[in-house]
């Protein structure tokens, strides 16, 4: 039976150092704005959802209606600053997952076919040593 070959590229040089260029050109436009997280505080942070964003949604929506019922020291300004970042950045977030996904995904169909193949020459050789084959 044939290993089945779903893949068969070759990304030239020059289409790699420009996609790396690009990927290091968003990341320095962005960097004075990102934040690295520790795993710690990762941990420890309440996080928004695809489930809580309506909450939240509907929540900025009444605090400049109804700013009576907000606490005094909630900080209506860095709520709605945050907000906004939050919104705009998601756009460039889920265009950079796919990307990261897309090759999560090539590299490791790549890499299951040469690994596969690698266990078949492997497998040859084991049979052809077991059998005295030369240079086996």
């Amino acid at each position: 039976m044939a290993i089945e070959n779903k893949i068969s590229i070759t990304i030239p040089e020059t289409d790699l150092q420009a996609a790396a260029d690009a990927i290091n050109t968003a990341r320095e436009i962005l960097a004075p704005y990102l934040i690295a997280l520790t795993p710690k505080e990762r941990m420890i942070l309440s996080k928004m959802s695809d489930g809580t964003r309506p909450f939240v949604e509907k929540f900025m929506d009444y605090v400049p209606t109804e700013p009576s019922f907000l606490p005094r020291f909630v900080p209506v300004e860095e709520m709605q600053k945050d907000w906004k970042s939050n919104k705009k950045m998601d756009s460039v977030y889920k265009s950079a997952m796919l990307l990261c996904n897309d090759l999560n995904d090539t590299m490791m169909l790549a890499g299951s076919e040469v690994y596969e193949a690698s266990l078949a020459y492997y497998n040859s050789v084991k049979i052809a040593a077991r059998m005295r084959a030369p240079n086996a």
